[in-house]
């Protein structure tokens, strides 16, 4: 009887991104927190993007937007608000009963934090220490590029800055909790791992920059059409007339 050679059999199932990070969520719970004001704008592509990477989206609100709960609950997010002083331990008293996994993405959805950085954040929860807070420093400086550098860990109060993101475990947004506004990071407990990072935000580019006077260019120009605005019927020298019209607006406006 002839022998048949055993050949492994490979599975002929396409890889799936949706696979893929349904796995990493099987190995690292994780919730993701939204600390938003006034973001009604943003919050639906925010909690979107945040449930590609977990089922647990939370957003706080600072001030009440009925449109901004109604986008974030209607996409899938649990939304609650938060009153009164806005530092890391005065937010943890709020989250520590409602951040349940191990790990906690903490996010201050401003305009400065991108999208983009999602990705980064959730992967660097896998290791990350028990707090990890992100402090910004805003600059108007020419010379400074975004980017980060490592604090020492009782360099600043809460009080004294923003946090832009923070990475806690279960225990260590409950040691936050317990302290002061006045405190610092480096007055948490020892056992801790606690690392505090400086970030720049990212300046905005020419091409962020144009991409918002197209926008009112284009709003402007809709506006013409729909009323029949008289200098659409002067042809090239009206278009003329028309955009330093709307280059002058702008200058007042800014």
């Amino acid at each position: 009887m002839a022998l048949v050679p055993n050949r492994e059999i490979r599975s002929k199932v396409p890889f799936s991104s949706e696979r893929f990070m349904a796995s990493i969520q099987r190995r690292c719970p994780v919730d993701i927190c939204y600390i938003v004001r006034n973001q009604a704008l943003r919050i639906g592509s925010a909690v979107t993007r945040a449930l590609e990477f977990t089922e647990s989206v939370f957003v706080i609100q600072l001030e009440e937007d009925e449109q901004e709960r109604y986008i974030a609950e209607k996409l899938g997010a649990v939304v609650y608000s938060h009153e009164g002083w806005t530092t890391a331990p005065d937010i943890a008293k709020t989250l520590q009963d409602i951040l349940l996994d191990s790990q906690s993405i903490i996010i201050s959805l401003d305009n400065d934090w991108r999208l983009s950085e999602l990705p980064a954040l959730y992967t660097s929860a896998r290791t990350a220490p028990d707090v990890l807070l992100a402090v910004k420093r805003q600059t108007d400086s020419q010379e400074d590029k975004s980017g980060s550098k490592i604090l020492e860990a009782d360099a600043y109060a809460y009080s004294e800055v923003t946090i832009q993101h923070s990475i806690c475990s279960k225990d260590g947004l409950a040691q936050i909790a317990l302290q002061d506004r006045n405190n610092t990071p480096g007055d948490l407990t020892r056992d801790l791992r606690v690392l505090v990072v400086e970030v720049t935000p990212k300046r905005k580019t020419t091409s962020q920059q144009s991409l918002t006077t197209i926008t009112g260019f284009s709003r402007l120009l809709y506006w013409m059409l729909e009323s029949r605005h008289p200098l659409i019927l002067f042809g090239i020298p009206g278009a003329i007339f028309f955009w330093v019209g709307f280059q002058w607006l702008a200058r007042l406006s800014t």
